[in-house]
């Protein structure tokens, strides 16, 4: 077993049908999620010490190979193009 690092880029569509985003109710929910995901990011890019050493706790593996994972994203400056509009 290996890393994607190299061949995934680490940027992932979030897509929903239009009939999705026309009734109100999934809209909403869609919504709620991208914001939920959006904010665990920008967490995470704040607190990647705490990130990592939480992420081990609840996986049992080693904190180190959370962090290994946080630097190359925080290389790419992660979720800086992004606005909290809400």
């Amino acid at each position: 077993m290996k890393t994607g690092q190299g061949y995934l880029s680490g940027n992932y569509v979030i897509a929903a049908n239009q009939q999705s985003i026309a009734d109100p109710a999934k809209h909403a929910a869609i919504t709620d999620y991208i914001l939920r995901e959006y904010r665990s990011w920008q967490w995470i890019a704040s607190h990647p010490e705490e990130w990592a050493t939480r992420s081990a706790q609840i996986l049992g593996m080693p904190r180190e190979v959370f962090l290994a994972q946080y630097r190359p994203r925080a290389a790419r400056a992660c979720c800086n193009r992004w606005t909290t509009q809400r």
